[in-house]
């Protein structure tokens, strides 16, 4: 099972149009596959990580939109064994472990 990408879509249906934003997972350029995309969509944009578009929903159905970019996302998930990775921003000794340490922590908390 791969990770999650998460599609948020918009249906203005005065416009019939579909608006969509993506957050996407490391190993999987969301920019490429909307480019291979492109003639489903009125305009589109992002980077490797996140993207959207708009599509014209008299020309495309939201089920047609879906199972093409299903495939394209497949396909480039295909022979690409994603991995769960743990990113280490700095090793610390229990002598780092301070109140100061925890305190200026705390300042990040959400």
């Amino acid at each position: 099972m791969h990770p999650k990408i998460s599609f948020i879509m918009n249906i203005d249906k005065e416009e019939n149009l579909a608006r969509c934003s993506i957050r996407g997972i490391k190993g999987l350029n969301i920019y490429k596959v909307l480019s291979e995309l492109d003639d489903c969509f009125v305009n589109y944009g992002g980077h490797e990580l996140a993207g959207g578009f708009g599509a014209d929903l008299s020309k495309i159905s939201v089920k047609e939109l879906a199972r093409r970019i299903n495939n394209v996302v497949l396909s480039h998930l295909e022979g690409n064994p994603l991995k769960k990775k743990v990113e280490i921003d700095a090793i610390l000794s229990p002598e780092d472990l301070t109140d100061d340490l925890i305190e200026n922590l705390s300042i990040l908390e959400p």
